[in-house]
């Protein structure tokens, strides 16, 4: 399931985080979080409240060490 936090991208950081977590608490999908994910405090949000997937073009053109390896 592709989530979208439509306010949080208006923001710039995950708002939702609730909605994603009894989304994630109530069904077997494998979520994708879109929108508001800014840093990796988002992206720590996202994970540890049920995505799976992070769409994160906006963090890895800002802070493309975070995904180097």
């Amino acid at each position: 399931m592709h989530l979208v936090d439509l306010d949080g991208a208006q923001i710039g950081k995950v708002i939702h985080w609730k909605v994603l977590e009894k989304l994630a608490s109530h069904t077997e999908l494998i979520i994708d979080l879109g929108e508001g994910l800014q840093s990796y405090e988002d992206l720590q949000i996202a994970f540890n409240n049920g995505a799976k997937i992070a769409a994160v073009g906006s963090i890895a053109a800002k802070e493309p060490t975070l995904f180097s390896t």
